[in-house]
């Protein structure tokens, strides 16, 4: 019987990062299973093919994972992993990996493709051309998970089957069954879905002659494409762009989708914009792009987390520095009571910690308790091991970074104090000694300014 586990659970994070180890040890402690779901019914065996994480999915199968699991959009994990081959190019080493996993064709003829499917995605002797000459028809059937030959065509890069489908009269906001139509495949497509290899996927497709994803995405727009359709998660195009493509086209697309109209504090069923997915999980640059085109620094998801906060959680020493230097709210508070030093002592590795004392945080209650009670301290010794998903520095170090994070908090109120501790012992003094201060009280007046 599947176990429902939250998508805040760390299976999900391991998994999505392919951290075999880890998750062995989550099973062997019973803390996760090759059963468990998310609310949507969607398994850790899916979030393994949906990741392209081929390991992961052979650990998976021999703990007793089942291929033939469905979610709540009615598509199997064995579906999900033919939609993945099909997606990228039969070259690509790791396709025959996964094929051997799943040691049958059946569940491809499964999906009900038709012969234009088919042409499109180079397993018929007929011409994209050919087939729709003979039987235009069949422009705009989806297979049996809703994807049209236009989804296809764009989840593959492929600009001149896009074009040639848009001339012929394909619709481009047809979805598939979770609402993603051809513009979230294109997006996606740069990538071959979040967390996969964009860059070698990039050189192979220009290899083949195909072109960039900002092309296709391009050609959609220019046809009539809703710039801000949602999936059935919320997740815009911009949304789905601003993830960790690691495209050369990333910056170049979110823009296009930007001069388009797209709405750039776009939220999800989360309350998520794309400023929270690119600090979560894109690089620097693509964070620093999306506040140049004025996203929200400080914008709240529903838990009332800000960008920086998920910044630390996922710990991105590099989007957490980004963020800060471009003014974002370091005393914030979440739903659960956790400011950035919990979520420090949590999540974050050494590097990060150090990011955070170099912000010189300000009016945040080292001492405070979160919802449950604890203290940053409790949340360091009882939470840490289970959340920090990063490469860990010996405890030790560990415990001296964040007790050094800690003790570099200071308040505002303070320094205002102690400027007035300045004015008031020079008050009496005549107007050509008042500013001959001894060096203490430099010191101490260049430290509240600072502060404030």
């Amino acid at each position: 019987m599947p176990r429902v586990i939250p998508m805040d659970n760390v299976v999900w994070r391991h998994i999505r990062n392919g951290d075999g180890e880890r998750i062995k040890r989550l099973f062997a402690e019973q803390k996760a299973s090759p059963y468990d779901v998310d609310t949507d019914g969607t398994s850790v065996l899916h979030a393994a093919v949906g990741n392209w994480q081929i390991d992961t999915c052979r650990f998976l199968q021999s703990s007793g994972a089942d291929w033939n699991h469905v979610d709540a959009n009615g598509i199997a994990a064995v579906h999900e992993a033919w939609r993945s081959i099909l997606s990228r190019d039969p070259q690509d080493p790791s396709v025959p990996r996964l094929k051997a996993l799943l040691q049958t064709d059946e569940n491809q003829d499964a999906m009900n493709l038709t012969a234009l499917h088919m042409s499109a995605l180079g397993l018929s002797s007929l011409s994209l051309e050919q087939q729709l000459e003979s039987n235009p028809g069949a422009l705009n059937v989806p297979d049996s998970y809703g994807k049209t030959t236009l989804c296809w065509a764009a989840s593959r890069d492929d600009l001149a089957a896009v074009q040639m489908l848009l001339k012929w009269g394909a619709q481009p906001d047809l979805g598939d069954r979770t609402g993603r139509n051809a513009l979230h495949h294109a997006v996606l497509a740069s990538s071959l879905g979040s967390g996969r290899n964009a860059l070698q996927h990039s050189v192979l497709a220009r290899s083949l002659g195909v072109v960039s994803s900002l092309d296709v995405v391009r050609s959609l727009l220019d046809s009539g494409a809703s710039v801000d359709a949602a999936d059935i998660w919320g997740d815009t195009a911009l949304a789905l762009a601003s993830r960790r493509l690691g495209s050369p086209d990333q910056n170049a697309i979110i823009e296009l989708l930007l001069d388009r109209g797209a709405r750039i504090d776009s939220r999800n069923d989360t309350g998520s914009t794309p400023l929270h997915v690119a600090a979560s999980e894109a690089p620097p640059e693509t964070v620093s792009f999306l506040l140049l085109h004025g996203a929200d620094i400080d914008t709240q998801d529903s838990e009332l987390k800000t960008p920086i906060m998920v910044a630390v959680e996922v710990d991105e020493a590099d989007n957490v520095r980004v963020l800060q230097e471009c003014g974002a709210n370091l005393s914030g508070v979440c739903k659960k009571g956790w400011n950035l030093l919990a979520y420090a002592a949590a999540y974050a590795s050494i590097p990060t910690m150090e990011v955070l004392r170099e912000s010189k945080l300000r009016n945040i209650d080292v001492d405070a308790r979160d919802v449950s009670g604890r203290t940053v301290w409790d949340i360091f010794e009882q939470l840490r091991n289970d959340l920090c998903v990063r490469q860990r520095a010996p405890l030790e170090q560990e415990r001296a970074a964040l007790e050094a994070l800690l003790s570099s908090v200071g308040q505002t109120g303070d320094a205002v104090i102690d400027i007035h501790c300045i004015m008031e012992s020079k008050e009496h003094q005549p107007m050509d000694s008042f500013w001959q201060c001894s060096d203490e009280e430099s010191e101490m007046f260049e430290d509240a300014i600072e502060a404030l």
